[in-house]
């Protein structure tokens, strides 16, 4: 039996087939806000957004990066918050 069956038959499979991906698609995008972050010596987006205020950075591409990882803290700030409810129902099942 594939996974599309068992998830047809087992509410719990699709459930923990949920929160796989979820942990996936959440350390991908950890990984990638990290690279970027780590290329300008920041651990926040606001951290970069404040060193270009400065003049620390160019405009190009450092603008375009803060964008990107400003999108992936709004990105993994949603996934954690789908992570805690499919886990707290995964768990309490």
């Amino acid at each position: 039996m594939g996974i599309v069956e068992e998830i047809r038959q087992d509410p719990l499979t699709k459930l923990e087939h949920e929160v796989e991906l979820l942990i996936r698609e959440f350390v991908s995008n950890k990984k990638e806000l990290r690279n970027v972050l780590s290329a300008y010596g920041v651990m926040r987006a606001e951290e970069m957004e404040a060193k270009m205020k400065k003049g620390e950075f160019g405009e190009h591409p450092a603008y375009e990066d803060y964008l990107s990882a400003l999108q992936l803290e709004m990105n993994l700030e949603g996934l954690r918050e789908l992570l805690r409810e499919r886990y707290s129902r995964l768990i309490g099942a």
